[in-house]
């Protein structure tokens, strides 16, 4: 389905703010006016056409088909965010979750001094995720408890998880392996690790998709929806899915 509600203008606009829009390779095609029946001459147009904004495709040119769900975004690293500010100024929201950990159990951990890994803790990770990319997308920050203070993530490196890297790839792994087609969901969510007050914390910044974000349950039995819905990520049931389903797909 193209994008009919966006100029060319307004997805570059779109695409130079946050952590980038969601596009198709067959929306830019056909918003740049080119023809579709020519699909390698038509992506090396559209190509040409955002390289001088300094944009690129994830994943890029060379994977996927024309109606593939793509980021469209800045190339290279995203410009960091100011966390300490961004705290600061605001609360938990429908674009901003905080969370103490990707893995470690930090309640059970300060009940009894020790570390256990928690499948819960990550699935409210990628329930967050979900959430965010069926909505409006927005900002998680991993290692900041809900009262805003920095916890960081090595409770995570004590499980193993020994350092930024791995705690990427760990992450990366719980997206392919728990959200369905979680290797098209990665490219949405955006990581960067900062250190704040002697601390790790981990930026992920989630681009909302067109295409539906499922997860897994933590019984492993059936996929859930979840959507953001002010500073909550609630589990839409069947009754509800349909109506959300038309305003959603109202967006093109």
């Amino acid at each position: 389905m193209v994008l009919v509600s966006r100029t060319f203008e307004q997805v570059v606009a779109q695409a130079l703010q946050g952590a980038g829009t969601d596009v198709t390779l067959a929306d830019l095609i056909a918003l740049c006016g080119l023809d579709l029946g020519d699909e390698l001459g038509s992506a090396l147009a559209v190509r040409e056409r955002i390289q001088p904004f300094g944009l690129d495709l994830l994943p890029g040119f060379n994977e996927g088909g024309l109606k593939t769900g793509r980021v469209l975004r800045v190339s290279g690293a995203l410009a960091p965010i100011d966390v300490p500010a961004l705290l600061g100024q605001y609360d938990e929201s429908s674009t901003l979750e905080l969370k103490s950990s990707l893995l470690c159990d930090i309640k059970r951990h300060e009940a009894t001094g020790q570390r256990h890994r928690s499948d819960s803790v990550a699935h409210e990770i990628l329930k967050t995720i979900c959430g965010f990319a069926n909505a409006d997308g927005g900002i998680l920050l991993v290692g900041v408890d809900d009262e805003k203070r920095i916890c960081g993530l090595e409770a995570d490196y004590a499980l193993g998880i020994n350092g930024a890297d791995r705690w990427q790839l760990e992450l990366s792994s719980l997206i392919a392996g728990r959200i369905r087609d979680g290797r098209r969901v990665d490219p949405y969510v955006d990581v960067q690790i900062v250190t704040i007050e002697g601390k790790s914390v981990a930026v992920l910044r989630v681009v909302a998709r067109h295409e539906l974000t499922f997860v897994r349950s933590i019984d492993g039995k059936r996929w859930e929806y979840y959507l953001r819905n002010g500073n909550k990520t609630i589990r839409i049931d069947i009754e509800d899915f349909e109506e959300h389903l038309l305003r959603k797909r109202s967006y093109r």
